[in-house]
This record gives C-alpha cells, sequence and structure tokens, in this order.
C-alpha cells in the first residue's frame, strides 16, 4: 500500500516536471519580458501557482491569529480561504465545483502542506513574512488569482454566452470569494462589529471584480454597451488581455507588499463617485456599538425570579385597628 501512494506521488511529481520543463523552452533566460509572460500566462497550475496560491492562503489566515487558532478550525478556514471563491461561484453557476472534482486530489494535497508549514513551523512563518519573501509570495498568489478569474470566465461565456452581469459578478466571486469565509469566521470571533470584505471591502476584493470587468469587456465581441460607452471598438485577444490584467494586478501587489502599506488605486475614484452619488463611503460607516458585558451575576437566575415575585402579605391585627382609627374621622369630617 505505501508503495502505491509513493509511485502515485512520484508520477505526480515527474508529470509536473515534465509539464515545468516544456513550458520553459518557450521563454528564453536573458529575456525579462518573455520569463514575466511566461510566468503569468504559461506557466503551469500544478504545482508552481498552486504552491503559491496556498502558501499565500496559508498566511493570511496564520497572521491575524499568529497560528493559535485550534488546529482543525485553522485548517479548515485555509481550505476555504484559498478555494471558497472557486466553489462558491462555481456553485451559484452550476458547474462542477473544483473540491468536488478529481483536482481536489492535488489541492488539497498542497494546501495541507502549505497549512502545516506556515501554522506549526514559526520559522517558516517568519521567513515568509520578511518583505521581499511576502512582495514574490503575493506576485504569484495574484497570478494564481487572476488565471482563476479568467477560466471561470471563459467558461460561463461558453455555457450562458451573453449573460455579461452574471459573468462579471460571479468572475468576481471566482477571484475574493475566500475573503469573505475569513471575513464571516472574524464576526464570529469578534462580534458583528467587526469590519467584513462588505462593510469595508480592501483591495483585493474590489481588485478582483476590477479584473472581472475588465476582462469581460475587453474579451467579450458581442458587447453592446463597449460600443457605445467605451473607446474600445474591437474585442483585444485574450492572451493580450489576461496578459494586461495579470501584471497591473501581481505589480500592484508585490509593490505593496515590499513597501509594507496598502496602496488603493481607486482613492481618488471612489471619491468621485461618493460625491456624485452622495453615498457614504465605508470610512464613513458607524460601526455598531459593542455589548458590554457586566461582570456581576448573571441576571434572570432562578433565585432572582423568585425574589422578583409579588408575594401577597395578609395584615396583621394591629395593622387593621390602625386603620379604622384612622379613617374614623375621616368618615366624620366628609360627613
Amino acid at each position: 500500500m505505501y508503495r502505491k501512494v509513493l509511485s502515485s506521488y512520484q508520477h505526480l511529481g515527474n508529470t509536473a516536471w515534465s509539464s515545468i520543463q516544456t513550458s520553459w523552452e518557450r521563454a528564453s533566460i536573458h529575456d525579462v519580458p518573455s520569463l514575466v509572460h511566461w510566468f503569468l500566462l504559461d506557466v503551469p497550475v500544478v504545482p508552481v501557482l498552486l504552491a503559491f496560491h496556498a502558501l499565500f492562503a496559508a498566511a493570511q489566515t496564520a497572521k491575524p491569529s499568529a497560528g493559535r487558532h485550534f488546529w482543525f478550525k485553522s485548517w479548515v478556514l485555509t481550505v476555504f480561504a484559498a478555494f471558497g471563491g472557486s466553489t462558491l461561484a462555481a456553485v451559484l453557476s452550476g458547474a462542477p465545483p473544483p473540491l468536488f472534482t478529481t483536482g481536489s486530489n492535488y489541492m488539497l494535497s498542497y494546501v495541507t502542506i502549505a497549512w502545516y508549514a506556515v501554522h506549526h513551523v514559526p520559522l517558516l512563518r517568519a521567513f515568509l513574512s520578511l518583505r521581499p519573501v511576502a512582495a514574490i509570495l503575493a506576485f504569484g498568489a495574484q497570478a494564481a488569482k487572476a488565471r482563476s478569474i479568467f477560466a471561470f470566465i471563459d467558461g460561463f461565456v461558453t455555457r450562458y454566452p451573453g449573460a455579461a452581469a452574471g459573468a462579471m459578478v460571479l468572475g468576481g466571486v471566482a477571484g475574493s470569494g475566500g475573503s469573505l469565509f475569513v471575513a464571516f469566521e472574524r464576526k464570529l470571533r469578534l462580534g458583528a462589529a467587526a469590519p467584513s470584505e462588505l462593510s469595508k471591502p480592501g483591495w483585493g476584493f474590489k481588485s478582483a471584480y476590477l479584473a472581472s470587468v475588465c476582462y469581460y469587456v475587453a474579451t467579450d465581441p458581442d458587447l453592446v454597451f463597449r460600443t457605445a460607452f467605451i473607446p474600445l471598438r474591437k474585442a483585444w485577444p485574450r492572451d493580450t488581455a489576461r496578459f494586461a490584467i495579470s501584471i497591473c494586478l501581481c505589480t500592484h501587489a508585490f509593490v505593496e507588499a515590499l513597501v509594507g502599506r496598502h496602496i488603493n488605486l481607486l482613492f481618488f475614484v471612489e471619491n468621485a463617485f461618493y460625491a456624485v452619488t452622495r453615498l457614504e463611503g465605508s470610512d464613513k460607516v458607524v460601526p455598531v456599538a459593542k455589548k458590554t458585558v457586566e461582570k456581576s451575576t448573571p441576571k434572570n437566575t432562578p433565585v432572582q425570579r423568585r425574589a422578583r415575585r409579588v408575594v401577597p402579605q395578609i395584615p396583621s391585627t394591629r395593622t387593621s385597628e390602625l386603620r379604622q382609627r384612622n379613617a374614623v374621622p375621616r368618615m366624620n369630617h366628609l360627613s
């Protein structure tokens, strides 16, 4: 049995290595643009981009808690952070989800190894937190994210031709749905007032929808409003659109991780949109106040319920005599 398992993994490694060698021959070592083009468009998803994506997802789930989650919870959260978007988009579009296909064998194997290496090996987690290493990791993870968006939109357009809104919306879900699961876990851990990707979206959430819209608008030859409102008279070749969108996403992620701060490229566009529409931006939303937890004894206990009960008291003989004496002169006075 163990020999069969080892032989299967050996076959997987040989297949991955041969695919890397085949695609590497298309690029020249002395030509940097061709290398970048090869990495963004031709490098095999398994194992290169899948390894980048799994390590990046594991690093993102380990960052808020520094690896202190319960092991099974952190593993499930890492799986959904890595593949929750593509799975959710596939379910909503009626396509077979990646986690329900034979590709899940590779996906779960890679994400499990990445989860254990990042969450339970502090030395590797510290190495991945270095800015140059984090920048390279973010570059590769964005390439995998862009590839996932492009593949989903191409399949969606084939099944539902002309459904522009569905393709753009679900394409954004395919690239950012994993962050929704992470935000849901944050709300369970910190309370309802914790920000989420819906109340305060980050660049990862925005960039997924931006890439989805740009790719569909640039490549769909039957899009009517493009010729009317956008100065792009004909559709781009798919490889050209993929490379342009991928290089923008990956460069932004690389620079952002290298400098160690968030860069919102849509800052002026968002402010202009809020000024024209008079909508409240995500930075002006008043958070819900958290409920204060009292440290005293809890209310509505059986003892306190018994104490709050109204028990009728029978007046004593002395009390009734005093009431009769006081009532006589008042009756005479009134008469």
